[in-house]
This record gives C-alpha cells, sequence and structure tokens, in this order.
C-alpha cells in the first residue's frame, strides 16, 4: 500500500545568497519539468497515431518496436528510450538526468493506462501546467537522520540539504519517518512541489496494509445535532464531527436563502416559478 504525505520542507542553511539561488535552481528545473511532459505526451501520442494515418504509402512500416530486435520495427531503440532521447538532447546539463528519467517513466505509464481513450477520441491528451510536480527516485535522498532537537528530519537531495516542518502533526508523518529510519518501510519515487514560495515534499511511502477485525460488540452511534453536523458515541467515548461555528454559519446562510426564496416566490406570476415554490 502506498501512503502519500505533503510535508513541508525547509533549506537547511543561513546563507541567504545559498538559499536565493537554490530557489532559482528549483524553479527553473520545474519549468524544464512542465516542458519536458509535454514533450513526452506529444512524442508519444504522434507515434501512436501513426497507424491512423492511412494516406501514407503502404510500404511504410508503422510498427512500434526496436528495428534491431523487430523487422518490422520503425525506432532505432526502445519506445520508452526515443521520448528519453529526445528530453537528453533538449534538457541534458540543465537538470538532473534521474529527474528526466523519473519523469519519463511515470508519464509513460500513465500514457499507456489512458492510450485507448486517445486512440478513439473519447480523451484528450494531457496538458501539463508550469506548476508540474519535480519527481525524483528515492536514492536521490541521502543522509537522512533526526536534527538536533530531535523534532525534524533532514536530508539532501541533489546536493541540497532540507529539514522538514511537520509543526503540530496531527496525522502520521512524524510516525512514518520514524519507521523509514527502521526500515520497517521504504520510501518509493517521490516529488517536490513548489507553492507560492514554499517547498513541499509529496513523500510516498510503501507500506503493509494492516488488518482489522471487527469487534461486534463495539457499538458507534451517530445522531444529528444542532450544534455540530454528526455526534459519535462509543461507550463513554464522545466526538463531534465538524466545527460548531462552521455548522452555525452554513445553517443560518441556508435558513436566510429559504427566506429569500419564500418572499420572491409571491411575485411569481401564474405557472411561472413553481419549481422555485
Amino acid at each position: 500500500m502506498i501512503l502519500t504525505r505533503k510535508i513541508q520542507l525547509i533549506i537547511d542553511s543561513n546563507d541567504k545568497a545559498f538559499i536565493g539561488e537554490v530557489y532559482k535552481t528549483l524553479y527553473r528545473w520545474q519549468y524544464i519539468c512542465f516542458r519536458a511532459a509535454n514533450y513526452i505526451f506529444t512524442h508519444l501520442f504522434i507515434q501512436g497515431q501513426l497507424k491512423e494515418l492511412f494516406y501514407l504509402k503502404d510500404e511504410v512500416k508503422v510498427k512500434l518496436a526496436d528495428c534491431s530486435k523487430n523487422p518490422d520495427g520503425i525506432l532505432t531503440c526502445s519506445q520508452l528510450g526515443t521520448t528519453y532521447r529526445v528530453l537528453n538532447k533538449h534538457f541534458k546539463g540543465d537538470i538532473p538526468m534521474n529527474i528526466i528519467s523519473s519523469l519519463n517513466m511515470t508519464l509513460a505509464k500513465h500514457f499507456n493506462n489512458e492510450k485507448e481513450g486517445y486512440l478513439k477520441g473519447e480523451k484528450s491528451v494531457r496538458n501539463y501546467k508550469r506548476d508540474i510536480p519535480i519527481p525524483f527516485q528515492r536514492r536521490n535522498i541521502t543522509r537522512l537522520q533526526l536534527t538536533e532537537n530531535g523534532k525534524e528530519y533532514k536530508f539532501n537531495l541533489f546536493n541540497i540539504p532540507f529539514r522538514t516542518y511537520l509543526g503540530w502533526d496531527k496525522v502520521d508523518k512524524r510516525f512514518l519517518f520514524v519507521k523509514l529510519l527502521k526500515g520497517e518501510i521504504q520510501l518509493k519515487n517521490s516529488s517536490l512541489q513548489l507553492c507560492k514560495g514554499k517547498i513541499y515534499l509529496l513523500a510516498a511511502f510503501e507500506t503493509q496494509k494492516e488488518k482489522h477485525e471487527l469487534d461486534a460488540s463495539i457499538v458507534a452511534e451517530a445522531h444529528l445535532s444542532i450544534d455540530y453536523p454528526i455526534v459519535i458515541q462509543i461507550g463513554k467515548f464522545r466526538a463531534t464531527i465538524g466545527s460548531r461555528e462552521e455548522f452555525l454559519y452554513r445553517r443560518l446562510a441556508i435558513q436566510a436563502a429559504r427566506s429569500r426564496a419564500q418572499k420572491d416566490a409571491s411575485f411569481n406570476r401564474g405557472q411561472h416559478g413553481r419549481r422555485r415554490m
């Protein structure tokens, strides 16, 4: 089972000039990923549509296979290798090729899953935007360890020092990092996301799915309340679902909308506004 968690990252340095350079680098990588993703889907779509170009000469071979392995193949390498070579030609030296390789494999998998819809004209080809996450492989994270205060974690990613900002973690992010350091779970290929000047790690943890056996003697009773959307009672334990202030605000808004509809309905002409009434 794969669990994905969004974790805020901070550049682990006090040098403002270095931090500025890191941000410039990350935004440049993000822009390259945006261009590369659209390159990948464009080339894969064109390759998949070659058989539909029936107006070509009959002698044209259209089998998407390596010509060295298949006599009818028209490619000089594997289909996955074709898009990688295109990206290598355009972006080598501007971005770590591990990022390009991860992006290429991930998007090729997405394309193959949706290929039937593209070929039938039922779906449009994906169009990626500039805020695309930057993918990377697990081995790109090095020196993962606890910080000096014992509350956060730090690591290097492409030789850039990061540390986490978990804050008041009410989910299970801290617990997942503890299990990761113990080797009980694994970190799979993940990605970085840049959003409004902040850096987030979209971490994918691979863990075993827990099996829970239901106890028929434990009964959870749920009922509606005037103050909260739902109140749940399990024995002596009582909990609420939803915020009291938000629920009160929405309830008053619905009452006011209903009252306005009732007042306005009295001015409707005959056979007009029946549905609203």
